[in-house]
């Protein structure tokens, strides 16, 4: 990701994999400030050990745990851009939360 806003990683389940490899990147080269991390997974956080060594904030939760944390994603929203990577149905469900909150900077990939 490439923004002067801050960027917000929504990865679910194994839609970690290519947000791990621009995460590593970007740490690598001193350009991980300005990015948070949302990982999305039923019970086992794909490269959790690795990428917490990253200094972002970083969320990992299960499907009911979004709300508990969506607020600290969204809030200044407009200062912020959005990158989903999951399942088709992970990424369509997160623009729909996103859009309810009027939220609409937002790239997606469907790596499933």
């Amino acid at each position: 990701p490439s923004s002067s806003k801050h960027v917000v990683l929504i990865a679910g389940g194994l839609g970690i994999t290519p947000m791990r490899s621009m995460l590593l990147d970007l740490a690598y080269k001193g350009q991980a400030n300005n990015i948070s991390l949302l990982h999305v997974a039923r019970d086992a956080f794909l490269y959790q050990d690795e990428l917490s060594k990253i200094d972002i904030p970083q969320y990992r939760v299960n499907r009911q745990g979004i709300d508990d944390v969506w607020s600290k994603l969204t809030e200044q929203a407009e200062n912020k851009k959005y990158y989903i990577c999951g399942s088709n149905r992970f990424v369509s469900g997160m623009i729909e939360k996103l859009n309810h909150d009027n939220i609409h900077d937002i790239v997606t990939e469907d790596f499933m």
